[in-house]
């Protein structure tokens, strides 16, 4: 019996996924992904195939990304709110040779799965997947961003992805917060089945169907961003919901402002606040945070080892990557992974400062947004602020802020304020030189 079977067979009769009111105990989900294992077989996606999936976060999907690991393919999981010319690039670069549609099923018996596969082809051949196919492993192709450029296709190998899910964990309601072509969600995915926990897929992520699902299931472990965080301490969610449920919060993805951190306490004094690390080619890696109201934290995984080079911190993980797909490998010649996050340290604790690529270089000084968005954000009138570079003849580049205020207010006065503060506490270069008012930040598609 495989690893994910393993999972399922444990607690059949309780409950694995809850989704749009409806209910998929372990014993439905097994046996939904043994047919979705059994027709992969029939239709030809057997070991080493390079298997594309148009996904979200119905049991359905689940199902068939367990599936297409136990039948060792390359699994390709694309999210099915991705446009036409995002999903042929995605199926390019991955050279997928096969693409199943994941459907919305009627019920969760076996008999109800209906595999929609489709030939693509495409021929895959790429000394990765060569490297996947000799020692017989499942594969799992996840995308960078792209935020500074094309995107990059990382390959994983599934069972070193799945080491750190052996020892048994907490059996916590978890809500899937993440979708699952994203790390984070396939870290929360995999952990609360290793650990016979309910999953909570909610059907949109707004904030107010966020507190709802959390108050109709009483969700014990939210995983999520913390842009998302505060746009929940904004929508008084924690007023106007029953949150009490909630035994842990963890956050990762990007530099968490104190400020917000500040305010989360406040409104959660019995909810162990959590921060997370990790990146699509690490993986979720093990931390120990230094407390709730910290932004400090140390790595806590066996398989991991650190250190700081240059201010910029580099990983050896067992959970690393194999490699890019379309891109020179960022690992150095000893094999460690340039993260490329600036970090501060402080004995055995670091704490991230933000991606070095963010950095704004103004007079040859490098100005890293989120502290400045740190010190914006302990003004009152300041509910939300993004900083942003802009070029500037003179300095290269100068410190721009957006900025949602709290409460109605003159943009010059915004601008007063906001520049003054940031005066009494950051360098000359730091502050902004424009200040543009906005009524909301709108989040990226992967809640940043």
């Amino acid at each position: 019996m495989g690893l994910v079977r393993s999972w399922l067979a444990r607690h059949p009769e309780r409950n694995a996924i809850s989704w749009r009111g409806g209910t998929v105990t372990y014993r439905q989900l097994q046996e939904l992904v043994d047919a979705y294992v059994d027709e992969l077989d029939r239709l030809g996606a057997s070991a080493g195939t390079v298997l594309a999936a148009r996904v979200d976060c119905t049991p359905d999907s689940v199902a068939f990304l367990l599936a297409a690991i136990e039948a060792r393919t390359i699994l390709v999981p694309l999210d099915r709110r991705s446009g036409a010319s995002s999903l042929t690039a995605g199926l390019e670069l991955a050279q997928a040779e096969m693409l199943y549609e994941v459907g919305r099923l009627g019920g969760t018996r076996a008999a109800d799965v209906i595999v929609q596969l489709t030939s693509t082809g495409h021929r895959a051949a790429h000394p990765l997947y060569d490297e996947l196919r000799q020692r017989e492993a499942p594969g799992l192709v996840l995308f960078t961003s792209g935020s500074s450029g094309e995107p990059k296709g990382a390959v994983h190998d599934v069972d070193h992805l799945l080491r750190r899910f052996r020892s048994p964990g907490k059996d916590l309601r978890t809500l899937l917060f993440f979708f699952l072509d994203h790390i984070s969600g396939l870290d929360t995915l995999f952990y609360a089945l290793s650990n016979g926990s309910e999953i909570v897929a909610p059907d949109n992520r707004s904030v107010d169907n966020v507190c709802r699902n959390i108050e109709r299931y009483a969700v014990e472990v939210l995983p999520t961003s913390p842009s998302f965080l505060n746009l929940l301490v904004l929508g008084r969610g924690a007023e106007r919901f029953d949150l009490s449920s909630l035994v842990y919060i963890t956050y990762g993805g990007e530099v968490m402002p104190e400020r917000t951190l500040e305010r989360l306490t406040a409104d959660f004094p019995d909810v162990r606040l959590s921060q997370k690390y990790g990146s699509t080619e690490v993986g979720a890696l093990r931390i120990s945070p230094e407390s709730s109201s910290s932004v400090w934290f140390r790595f806590g995984d066996a398989g991991t080892k650190t250190r700081i080079v240059d201010g910029v911190l580099q990983i050896r993980s067992s959970s690393a990557m194999l490699g890019y797909l379309n891109a020179e490998s960022p690992f150095t010649e000893d094999g460690w992974y340039d993260t490329r996050d600036a970090v501060e340290q402080r004995g055995d604790l670091v704490r991230i400062l933000g991606r070095v690529n963010d950095a704004i270089s103004v007079g040859g000084e490098r100005v890293h947004p989120a502290k400045i968005e740190n010190v914006i954000l302990q003004l009152d009138e300041v509910a939300d602020v993004s900083v942003f570079g802009e070029p500037n003849i003179v300095l290269g580049n100068v410190v721009c802020a957006r900025v949602v205020p709290s409460r109605e207010m003159d943009r010059f006065e915004l601008r007063r304020k906001v520049q003054r503060h940031c005066r009494a506490r950051l360098a000359p270069r730091a502050v902004p030189v424009r200040v543009i008012p906005e009524r909301e930040l709108p989040l990226a598609p992967n809640f940043k």
